[in-house]
């Protein structure tokens, strides 16, 4: 087998695992070998046609490699989708094991899992696994559908797939069950307790950046004591200095886009109609925020920058403000007494058939909720499904549960501390100016300060609610600086 027809088999195994449409399957060959050939070819027609039009080097090479990697667009959408697919699985690996183990007393609950997660509106990730899975083990069998399912994962997920059809066929599917709720329950914690560590880490090294940058840049612009108008056609100016308003705003963006969200177990969930809401209104008070910026350039009247940027700075708050109070509310929400009226059920019924908890029932009919009420709702779910519950073993469970909240509840430290950061930002900003006296407030210098104040905030309040849903800490931001100029 050749070099491309390996190629071509490793492609059409990625396209099985990303989609399982038998028609991409048939044609992934095809796609592969059009690719191979399509790229050079258009990598020629862009160098000695659409090159030679471009004075700018740089953009020519760039317009060319578009052209040239254009052919593989799909072959890296579907490679980027396993990769997510994985991950994912990896995230709720641990919350479907702990599930399941806290009622088992046979070994089979994960099967009678798979055949209940066909169905879920939680678990993203397994739902797929659970239609595969029932796919195959009414072809194949239970053993060797879970066998084959393996291939589709990587890491843990693999290994405990492998793994569990294994101790089916020996009998001790129940005890590896439990043995491994129990290390999921020291897995998790641990991992939370990473992930929030590096989101911490994150946060103090964005900190301490925009904490010396403004002082950098105000500092250099100082130095030039004429308009932004006259600072175009000056030769004493450095070049770079107007293009840097503009390079913190793609930095913004980038950053925006490419921080992580929050860990599965402290996520939030937010409905569509909701969500769709939250981010034109995120879109509105951005455009809004951006405003006095493009005055300050076009214009240079630090009087009109700070007579626009307040009133916008007050919009950008009320429109911001919503989504942030239901996010904020969401992340912080305990879900203790939920998970300890399950656990008071189950030691009195053993059983969780005719339990109803009302508070859970009226939070997952929320529009913002933490994905951890839908988490326990659907648990509850599939707990009434299997029938008796033994309360030693549900334990494992709740042990889970609280572990999860425990190191939940740090998160919202993480957030006091990014919001106090985000306040503290105009001040230095505006301290700076000051410290330039008659000289430093030129309107390079306040168009510097706000650009650094303003990436601060939407990068600060990206780490803080975990989505880009939310203009109230840059309108707090903003507000802070107009009036302190």
């Amino acid at each position: 087998m050749g070099l491309l027809d390996r190629l071509a088999d490793w492609y059409r195994r990625q396209v099985a695992l990303a989609t399982g449409d038998i028609k991409k399957y048939v044609s992934a060959e095809k796609m592969v070998k059009t690719a191979v050939v399509a790229s050079p070819l258009l990598a020629l027609l862009g160098y000695f046609v659409l090159y030679p039009l471009f004075g700018d080097p740089i953009i020519g090479a760039i317009i060319v490699a578009v052209l040239a990697l254009a052919p593989w667009f799909t072959v890296i959408d579907v490679v980027t989708s396993v990769q997510s697919f994985s991950k994912e699985v990896e995230e709720e690996m641990p919350f479907v094991v702990a599930m399941v183990a806290g009622v088992a007393n046979t070994g089979m609950e994960f099967i009678e899992a798979l055949r209940f997660l066909t169905r879920t509106k939680v678990f993203k990730a397994f739902k797929v696994l659970a239609d595969r899975f029932w796919t195959l083990s009414e072809a194949l069998g239970a053993s060797e559908g879970l066998r084959l399912l393996s291939r589709m994962l990587r890491g843990r997920g693999k290994l405990f797939m492998l793994e569990y059809a294994s101790t089916l066929a020996s009998g001790t599917a129940l005890h590896y069950l439990r043995d491994r709720a129990v290390d999921f329950v020291k897995t998790a914690g641990v991992e939370f307790e990473r992930s929030m560590t590096t989101r911490m880490m994150m946060a103090m090294m964005i900190s301490m950046l925009f904490a010396v940058l403004p002082v950098v840049l105000i500092s250099i612009s100082t130095l030039y004591t004429i308009s932004i108008t006259e600072m175009r056609a000056s030769a004493e100016a450095p070049p770079w200095l107007l293009s840097v308003p503009a390079i913190m705003a793609v930095v913004t963006a980038v950053m925006c886009a490419i921080l992580p969200g929050y860990p599965l177990s402290a996520r939030i969930v937010v409905e569509r109609k909701t969500l769709t809401l939250y981010r034109l209104l995120f879109a509105a008070g951005s455009t809004l925020l951006a405003l006095p910026a493009v005055l300050l350039v076009l214009t240079s009247d630090i009087n009109a920058f700070k007579g626009m940027a307040i009133p916008v700075a007050v919009a950008s708050i009320a429109l911001g403000a919503p989504s942030f109070a239901t996010t904020f509310r969401a992340l912080n929400m305990s879900m203790d007494d939920v998970v300890e009226g399950m656990a008071n059920h189950v030691r009195v019924y053993r059983s969780m058939h005719l339990y109803r908890d009302e508070k859970l029932e009226a939070l997952t009919r929320k529009s913002v909720r933490p994905w951890l009420a839908d988490y326990l709702k659907e648990s509850s779910e599939f707990f009434k499904l299997i029938g008796d519950v033994d309360p030693n073993v549900f334990e494992l469970f709740v042990s889970f549960v609280f572990e999860v909240q425990r190191i939940k509840r740090r998160a919202s430290m993480y957030m006091f501390i990014m919001l106090g950061a985000t306040l503290m930002a105009p001040f230095l900003a505006t301290a700076t100016i000051q410290l330039g006296g008659v000289l430093g407030k030129q309107a390079i210098s306040v168009l510097m300060g706000y650009t650094t104040t303003l990436s601060f905030a939407f990068i600060a309040s990206k780490l803080a609610t975990g989505r880009n849903i939310s203009t109230l800490l840059p309108g707090i931001a903003t507000l802070i600086y107009a009036s302190m100029l």
